[in-house]
């Protein structure tokens, strides 16, 4: 790239606008005073396989718990699989936080079990036992600040118990599916402009066994599933059991074929999680709950800002932004170059794999011109630098479990207009990849897929 294509009239505005940050915890100062007042504050991330972000995510959380009074912390991950975090963070069970995390055992392992999500979750439960507990006789809240999965219908395992069907009955199948679901579950280059993503296309036979397969997973799933596992059935009425199956049905009905309606689906069913789990919290405190989401920046912010919206895609951020407003705070990330924590391909094992330079005129590479190694940016600002990212929609990158360098841009680009997108964005020019809490801290039963 020439010094002639480089924007610096906007690289200009920005090195005025952008705080530096360098490490410390009073680098979020802008945020926490923001989230003053905030039903949701919405933490993304621009992979899932990132150090810097899933780092400055938990310390950020730490200080809108403590300062903020937050009340919950709800994560882009599968409930069931989250729900003995929860026990264990609400001083409920008597177990390490390294067996907490046991029941994040399959494939993507390293999206939740990692070193900085074991460390938050050692400080949540130091913090709800200090504060919280009524073992000490000071219980200074109704409930302790809890930890909940947003899928309640675990898109995870029922890729498993699909892929583990199709391996048995058709191997093809599977293989095809197994690329089929790194597209489904991360891959917005496809949506880019507007082309969409191809279906599974399972036979006719093998679409109804897929669909009853599915249907006995979540049968047995649910059987044992009590009230106190899912404490927003108190919201739910008296047949939720039932409820829950019938919408998991029909959820599988669409999760088989993917593509926008599939992505649609499942951000109206996250954000639907995340209003019971509100309500629950609610009910309990007996004002509105306050409750901090962690996920990916594509489930995070704002998809009307982005090219997804042209498909008529959209996202747990668009989703809280539309019902709740200014009631909401949107904040994400983005890195330039470094190493990333990611498989090859669906059900494939993790390893650290070199991140490309940003391709041309990128909002990453704009970044990267910065004279900053790493900063804040308030994207609710009045300033020039803010009308400038207003002007037009730039790419932004986006990688998810599955890393593609050889297809960078289709693969892991969208366009995107950053101050519509996200309230705050912070920026980390070089990154490191996830220290994976890897098999053997999880017994025998370990699985990549």
């Amino acid at each position: 790239m020439t010094t002639t294509d480089v924007d610096y009239e906007l690289v200009t505005a920005l090195e005025k606008a952008a705080i530096p940050l360098g490490g410390s915890l009073s680098e979020y100062d802008g945020i926490v005073r923001a989230a003053r007042g905030k039903r949701f504050v919405l933490i993304g991330a621009a992979s899932y396989g990132t150090r810097e972000f899933y780092r400055a995510r938990a310390e950020m959380t730490q200080r809108l718990i403590e300062e903020g009074g937050f009340d919950a912390v709800v994560v882009e991950a599968d409930w069931f699989d989250a729900d003995r975090v929860n026990r264990f963070v609400s001083c409920l069970s008597k177990e390490s936080a390294n067996a907490a995390l046991g029941d994040f055992r399959r494939f993507p392992v390293w999206k939740w079990r990692n070193r900085e999500v074991f460390q938050f979750i050692e400080w949540l439960q130091a913090y709800n036992y200090e504060f919280r507990s009524p073992e000490l006789g000071r219980l200074t809240a109704p409930l302790p600040v809890g930890f909940y999965g947003l899928d309640l219908f675990s898109m995870t395992e029922s890729i498993r118990t699909l892929l583990d069907n199709l391996d048995r009955a058709d191997p093809l199948a599977a293989r095809r599916a197994r690329v089929h679901y790194a597209d489904l579950e991360h891959l917005p280059g496809k949506f880019r402009d507007g082309r969409g993503s191809d279906s599974l296309d399972l036979p006719e036979q093998r679409g109804r066994e897929a669909l009853h397969h599915l249907a006995a997973f979540r049968r047995e799933s649910f059987r044992s599933v009590t009230a106190e596992q899912y404490p927003a059935a108190e919201c739910s009425g008296a047949d939720w059991k039932a409820d829950m199956l019938q919408q998991a049905e029909q959820y599988d009905q669409v999760f088989l074929q993917g593509g926008a309606d599939f992505w649609t689906v499942r951000s109206q069913h996250m954000f639907e999680t995340l209003c019971k789990v509100a309500d629950f919290c609610g009910a309990r405190l007996g004002r509105d709950a306050r409750i901090v989401v962690w996920g990916h920046n594509i489930h995070m912010g704002n998809a009307a800002a982005t090219d997804l919206s042209r498909c008529g895609m959209n996202s747990v951020g668009q989703l809280v932004r539309e019902a709740y407003g200014q009631k909401s705070l949107l904040v994400g990330f983005s890195t330039n170059r470094g190493q990333v924590t990611v498989a090859e391909g669906w059900g494939q094992p993790s390893r650290l794999r070199t991140l490309l330079s940003a391709v041309p005129d990128s909002i990453e590479d704009v970044f990267h011109h910065v004279n900053m190694k790493s900063f804040l940016l308030d994207l609710r600002a009045g300033d020039k630098a803010v009308d400038l990212l207003m002007a037009r929609r730039r790419l932004e990158r986006s990688i998810g479990v599955v890393y593609r360098p050889e297809a960078e841009r289709d693969s892991h680009y969208i366009k995107v207009r950053l101050p519509e997108q996200f309230d705050f964005v912070l920026h980390y020019d070089v990154t490191g990849g996830l220290e994976v809490l890897g098999p053997d801290m999880l017994g025998p039963d370990v699985r990549s897929g």
